[in-house]
């Protein structure tokens, strides 16, 4: 999992670095100059989302995210059935879940 914050706000990155014990922060240069913070251990994203649920749109797409996840763990990404119900998910995610 990542999450990428513009440079000037590399505190929420570190904040949630430091929440989450994750040690790889890595600066992204673009037009944009972007920092992305990567999670290996979904669980403790997982377990912190389910106790404090969202109250937004983002809720169905962390919700999407745990299915995805739950697909590739159970290794249906090696099916084509897994791999296009996969993809289907993906996209019906964020900006594309209502068009």
């Amino acid at each position: 999992m990542q999450i990428k914050q513009s440079n000037y706000d590399v505190a929420v990155l570190n904040a949630i670095k430091k929440f989450f014990n994750v040690r790889y922060l890595k600066p992204k240069y673009n037009i944009r100059t972007t920092t992305t913070l990567w999670i290996r251990d979904v669980k403790k994203v997982s377990k912190l989302l389910d106790s404090y649920p969202l109250f937004s749109i983002k809720w169905l797409n962390y919700l999407d995210w745990k299915r995805l996840i739950d697909l590739k763990t159970k290794k249906e990404h090696y099916k084509e059935e897994g791999l296009l119900l996969m993809y289907n998910i993906k996209n019906n995610m964020k900006a594309k879940r209502f068009k």
